[in-house]
């Protein structure tokens, strides 16, 4: 059996973090930021179980290669990706799907990559999808984007050339710039 360690209170700031094999790290409703490196392209290492389907999972590390979002053995309820410099975050060879009302930000700085350089893969947000960054799609096969909550973009820049953005009922979408373009909305 491995080790549990659960956040209690305030949160936590690192650079990076490996939960290593029968290790379990969670949440527990607190906000974990990942400050990385510039030579880290994995600032959260998923060997074990990372339980963040209750909290808050903040990527602000810049690196000098895109940054890989681990999906297996990972659950998230929010995902922010505010980076302090431009960065590009991809998912980790599968579809990434937050819990509950899970919300997914791409800050200013950040651009998410539904590609993993291999196939496009699935993004589905319960809650409210924010754009001030660049939401994109690369060469694979197509991948739908599905949201409950609704999708946000003032500043943000979203051009999708393949698969569907389909918005569940009672989802909005707010569109303020405009520089957003669509392959298919549902």
């Amino acid at each position: 059996a491995g080790t549990t360690v659960r956040l209690l209170t305030n949160g936590a700031v690192c650079t990076t973090l490996d939960v290593t094999a029968y290790d379990v790290f969670q949440l527990n409703t607190q906000q974990l930021t990942l400050n990385g490196d510039t030579a880290t392209t994995t600032p959260l290492v998923v060997g074990g179980t990372y339980t963040g389907n209750t909290g808050t999972t903040v990527f602000a590390n810049t690196s000098a290669t895109d940054t890989v979002i681990p999906i297996t053995n990972a659950s998230y309820l929010n995902v922010s990706l505010a980076p302090t410099a431009p960065e590009i975050f991809r998912p980790g060879g599968a579809a990434l799907t937050l819990a509950a009302t899970g919300t997914f930000t791409v800050g200013a700085n950040a651009t998410y990559n539904t590609s993993d350089g291999v196939a496009n893969r699935a993004l589905t947000v319960p809650g409210l999808m924010t754009v001030t960054g660049t939401f994109t799609d690369g060469a694979g096969a197509a991948a739908n984007t599905t949201l409950s909550g609704g999708l946000t973009s003032g500043a943000g820049v979203i051009t999708l050339a393949t698969g569907a953005v389909i918005f569940n009922a009672g989802a909005t979408l707010t569109l303020t710039g405009n520089n957003d373009s669509f392959n298919d909305v549902q």
